[in-house]
Parts: C-alpha cells; structure tokens; sequence
C-alpha cells in the first residue's frame, strides 16, 4: 500500500491516489482509488516529516554525544546513551506497528498517523528506561566490593 502522487489510471486525471498489491483484504481499498483532501494531507505531512526526522535523529545523536563528552563519568554516561538507544530503536519499532494497526480503523491515513505516534512513544519509552536501569546497574556495580573467600581445606586430608 502506498499513497501517490500522479496519473490515475481509474480517473483519468493527476491525483493523490492509492498504490496497492495484494493488501485489499487488509485495508478494503482497491488499487488506484483517488486518496482525496486527507490523502493530498498525509502526503506532504510525511514529506516534510521525513526532513524533521532526519533532522531530530541528527540533533538527538548530537545531545547524546556532547553529554558523553561533558560527563564527569564518561564510561557510565557511555552505558546509558547506548541502553538508551538499543531499547529506543527496538520498542519503537514494536510500538508503531501496534499504532499502525490500531490506526487501521481510521482507513491507512489513521495507520500512518498511528504508526508515527507509536514509533515516538515506543523510543521515549524505551530509552528512558534503559538509561535509568543501565545507570542503577552501573551505580550498582560501581559500589560493590568483593571479599575474598579462603580457601577451602581439601576432602580427604
């Protein structure tokens, strides 16, 4: 399924129409069927949403990194940015696609619409809480001392 921009075979003029193969069952729209006001909408929202993604992934990578450099701790601070982003990347993608599926019921403009909301929730989520349990760990692990044991006495002597 993809929303398109061009000549429409079915109508016969230049309009913001539905691409699909194979996915009729799923949404319950032909191919070629003129997207509308909404469709013309989603179109250049997701144009312009791609260049502020590129450019909020460029700016958040950026913050990560300075904060890594200006750290007292860098190792620790290092730990967290990188659970942070793993979990991030991973819930996101787990998190849109139940949007996108919920959003199903609002037609493939609501799919869209839902899949970007549970992909930035999904990130926030998860890099939130890796940060947070990869410091306790580090903190953790930090504090912790080891005694040695003696040694035991062998069986049999």
């Amino acid at each position: 399924m993809r929303l398109d921009y061009g000549w429409n075979v079915k109508t016969q003029a230049f309009d913001y129409h539905w691409n699909q193969k194979g996915t009729f069952d799923t949404f319950g729209i032909a191919d070629h069927t003129s997207a509308g006001i909404a469709g013309e909408v989603l179109y250049q929202g997701a144009k312009y949403y791609r260049y502020a993604g590129q450019a909020f992934l460029v700016i958040g990578v950026g913050a990560d990194v300075y904060s890594i450099v200006v750290s007292s701790q860098p190792l620790r601070q290092s730990i967290k940015v990188i659970s942070g982003w793993a979990a991030g990347l991973m819930l996101s993608g787990e998190l849109a696609a139940d949007g996108a599926e919920v959003g199903l019921l609002g037609e493939p403009v609501g799919s869209a619409i839902g899949g970007v909301c549970g992909g930035a929730v999904g990130f926030f989520i998860g890099y939130e809480s890796a940060s947070a349990g990869a410091a306790n760990v580090y903190d953790w692990a930090d504090g912790t001392f080891f005694t040695k044991l003696p040694p035991m006495a062998k069986l049999g002597n």
